[in-house]
């Protein structure tokens, strides 16, 4: 079949290649090693011990449905890489140690190196409805879920759905670099190592609305030169440091309608100019629950001003606006 005839092997950087429009099932009858591919006992169940690339112009299909995919493996360092299009839907994604016939946990500096997701200047893609779990590293572009450019000037990625799925034990759930038109509603985040939503870099045009985030180290946070940033509708509780943090420039950005349980901090603008923060519940905090501030030393200039803070319920909290 064409579709199976796009499904290509390279050997010397172990990388499946999808050269035309497929679908996993097309992976599974094109590739019939299962030192690549092998298809576990149970039904469903794959581990993949290669790389991953969907090539510019393709659109990939990975789906509980067609595919009977259920969960997918990435053994060791490997990853998915997409510069085209790829649909995710009812799939659960980790990483594999083939050794310990286990995920594999990460340490604290994001130095052990396991499996990741990489959006390289892909646009159209839909995440839904599915599992993400142990992922990542501290290296760039592997550090989980990641949406980048492709590293040569081109377009960042874009046009982005990521909804109704979970995302745990990542070393970063969520990072972008300058992509936009991106949403991200309906996911459950928690357990995350190093951050959780964390749009970064130029990232604009982007909706973080009904999430349930919890239990990680920061819980939603956009960083240098973000803009046109929509934080809603999200419960945000047990974060140790922050709940939501407006960092670095951050500007022209909402968080409405937001409630935030249990974090030393609630919301922190840093740096950060023309925001409208209004009509959120904050609840025991240990510290502000609203903090705006500026350090002795600016790090990326755009001062904490002009920002609109208003109709807010801070409740048990050791400070309310500071």
């Amino acid at each position: 079949a064409a579709s199976t005839a796009c499904v290509g092997y390279q050997g010397g950087v172990k990388t499946i290649t999808i050269t035309c429009d497929a679908s996993f099932l097309d992976v599974v009858q094109a590739i019939s090693d299962p030192a690549i591919l092998e298809q576990e006992v149970q039904g469903g169940q794959y581990i993949l011990h290669a790389n991953l690339e969907v090539g510019d112009g393709v659109t990939f299909q990975m789906t509980s449905n067609g595919d009977n995919l259920r969960y997918l493996k990435l053994a060791g360092a490997n990853g998915i890489i997409v510069y085209g299009k790829i649909l995710i839907d009812g799939v659960k994604i980790t990483s594999w140690n083939i050794s310990s016939n286990d995920v594999i946990s990460q340490d604290m500096n994001g130095s052990t190196r396991r499996g990741y997701i990489q959006f390289a200047a892909s646009e159209g893609s839909r995440i839904i409805n599915s599992e993400f779990g142990y992922l990542g590293d501290v290296e760039p572009g592997r550090r989980g879920f990641d949406l980048l450019g492709d590293g040569d000037g081109e377009e960042p990625s874009h046009d982005i759905v990521v909804g109704g799925s979970k995302f745990h034990d990542m070393w970063i759930a969520f990072y972008s670099n300058g992509a936009y038109n991106i949403v991200v509603d309906g996911n459950e985040y928690y357990n995350n190592i190093k951050y959780t939503v964390d749009p970064h870099s130029a990232t604009h045009h982007m909706n973080i609305t009904d999430n349930y985030v919890h239990h990680n180290r920061i819980g939603i946070i956009c960083s240098l030169d973000c803009y046109n940033i929509l934080i809603e509708g999200n419960v945000v509780q047990h974060n140790t440091e922050y709940g939501i943090f407006f960092s670095r420039n951050m500007h022209d950005s909402i968080a409405r309608n937001n409630q935030v349980y249990n974090s030393a901090i609630g919301i922190m603008v840093s740096e950060s100019p023309d925001n409208q923060i209004y009509n959120n519940t904050i609840e025991r905090v240990s510290s502000n629950g609203i903090n705006l501030f500026n350090p002795v030393f600016p790090d990326d200039g755009g001062g904490t001003e002009g920002n609109l803070v208003y109709n807010n319920t801070i409740i048990n909290s050791e400070n309310g606006v500071v």
